[in-house]
């Protein structure tokens, strides 16, 4: 007579199983997703037989159902797996998880002066080859291999206090002071030099102006067309140009 080989775990009423993970990345996923930190009941096995991996790891989370951007998460770091989806103990859905065509907030940026690097924003990468495994950031134009990439700090978001634990709250706003914290980062970082070493090579941008106050006081319509004007260098900045900023004088 045959003999029946049958896993014993418990049967998961509503919840979801993240099926045929890699043995080596097992827990890189509990840890990437805080499972060693969730209240759920959460049952881990690695090491099982599989016809397509040879082995293979397997998460049953109970009563959760993870989000598109935790979805894409696991896209990066295990791409190929398999999400099943009970209800009522009952598979209600499979998904294969794969590369989709935008990665958001996932992906931390490598390039230093992009600027998801030095203001509070979510990140953005179009994936541009699935097979390759290469992003590039919306914003600043850096490819990476996923390979060899480091992801956004992940944070629960169904924690009420996401907000407040990535960003500092403030009940008055007073702009000098951060204007003053902000130019101390930069200056630390030294974001402005940064930003024109690491594009050294790219083509150029090239903005003509004149001073800011050729012929008298300097006034708030000085301080006003020096940041329309700036705007345009930060944007091409962004996109992979070089942009050295020299003082001139019109004549």
């Amino acid at each position: 007579m045959e003999k029946r080989k049958d896993l014993i775990v418990a049967a998961l009423e509503n919840g979801t199983v993240i099926d045929h993970i890699p043995t080596n990345k097992l827990f890189t996923v509990v840890q990437m997703l805080e499972l060693d930190k969730s209240n759920d009941s959460v049952t881990i096995g690695n090491n099982f037989t599989s016809k397509r991996l040879g082995k293979k790891g397997i998460i049953k989370v109970a009563d959760r159902f993870f989000s598109d951007e935790e979805i894409s998460r696991l896209s990066v770091v295990c791409p190929n797996i398999r999400l099943c989806i009970i209800r009522d103990y009952e598979v209600a859905e499979k998904k294969v998880v794969s590369l989709p065509d935008q990665l958001t907030n996932v992906v931390k940026c490598a390039n230093p002066v992009c600027i998801t690097n030095n203001e509070p924003m979510k990140t953005i990468f179009n994936v541009t080859d699935k097979d390759k495994g290469e992003v590039k950031c919306q914003y600043c134009g850096k490819t990476q291999c996923i390979d060899n990439i480091k992801l956004v700090e992940y944070r629960s978001l169904r924690s009420n206090n996401f907000m407040a634990n990535k960003f500092a709250e403030r009940n008055k706003l007073n702009l000098t002071e951060v204007n003053k914290t902000v130019l101390e980062d930069w200056n630390k970082e030294d974001v402005f030099h940064k930003s024109m070493e690491e594009r050294e090579g790219c083509p150029s941008f090239i903005f003509f102006e004149g001073p800011p106050s050729a012929n008298g006081h300097p006034g708030i319509h000085h301080v006003m067309g020096r940041t329309i004007k700036d705007t345009f260098c930060r944007f091409k900045t962004r996109k992979g140009f070089q942009v050295k900023r020299k003082a001139g004088w019109d004549t």
